[in-house]
């Protein structure tokens, strides 16, 4: 019995390797968005979204009610407030994910996105559980599997942030 040529041996195995790797999920976990409250009198929500087919994070419209109405509101109303008193704020696009934690107070939650799509952009809002009003909403995108926020909250206001894309 004659051997394999290596030349044969090595693209056997590499043929193997790209099977095996069009079979595996993804490296990394589900995106995540975590919440480090350090109010110790207030608990706040997270609710993350995973938005497909998204060009900028900007261009995400929201459901926000203020003054007693529901109306669509744009990324950047939200997130520089107006004057206006946002309150119980929903991603008013298609998502392919999405999950919330309570963030109790002088805790931290995180909220996994499982059953997301490849590239989403994770677009998230913090706000007081108590009143629903925002205390924070922004959004990112990561080209690549593995995608993280951490946000930093502290006596009703967005403290610090930042997200890791690996």
């Amino acid at each position: 019995m004659e051997r394999p040529s290596p030349r044969h041996v090595v693209a056997t195995l590499v043929l193997a390797a790209i099977v095996v790797s069009l079979a595996l999920p993804p490296l990394g976990g589900p995106p995540t968005v975590t919440v480090e409250n350090h109010d110790q009198n207030r608990t706040y929500r997270v609710t993350a979204y995973a938005v497909q087919d998204v060009d900028q994070p900007s261009s995400v419209d929201f459901l926000a009610t203020t003054d007693d109405r529901r109306e669509r509101v744009r990324f950047e109303a939200v997130f520089w407030q107006n004057d206006a008193d946002y309150r119980n704020v929903t991603v008013a696009s298609p998502y392919g994910a999405n999950g919330s934690a309570l963030v109790p107070a002088g805790g931290n939650a995180t909220v996994e996105l499982d059953g997301y799509d490849r590239e989403p952009t994770i677009v998230y809002v913090v706000e007081l559980a108590d009143s629903e009003r925002v205390v924070h909403v922004d959004a990112t995108r990561c080209s690549k599997p593995d995608q993280s926020v951490t946000v930093a909250i502290d006596d009703g206001d967005f403290q610090n942030g930042s997200s890791v894309c690996a």
